[in-house]
């Protein structure tokens, strides 16, 4: 298996239809919720994927301050 990561994932849909199939999402972890998090002043939404070939794997939604 080879997992490959991207940072500043912008694919909105698929990051949002992979969390739809989780069995633990929570809605800080949408893709639109990097809108929220820099609407605070120094915040900037970072969102990092990681794909098995084309598949989402895991995403990590964070913060660069």
């Amino acid at each position: 298996m080879q997992i490959t990561m991207y940072d500043d994932w912008a694919g909105q849909v698929a990051w949002d239809t992979f969390l739809e199939s989780h069995d633990q999402p929570r809605f800080c972890h949408l893709h639109g919720y990097g809108g929220v998090v820099s609407c605070y002043g120094g915040y900037r939404p970072d969102r990092f994927a990681f794909l098995n070939g084309r598949a989402i794997v895991a995403v990590l939604p964070a913060a660069a301050v």
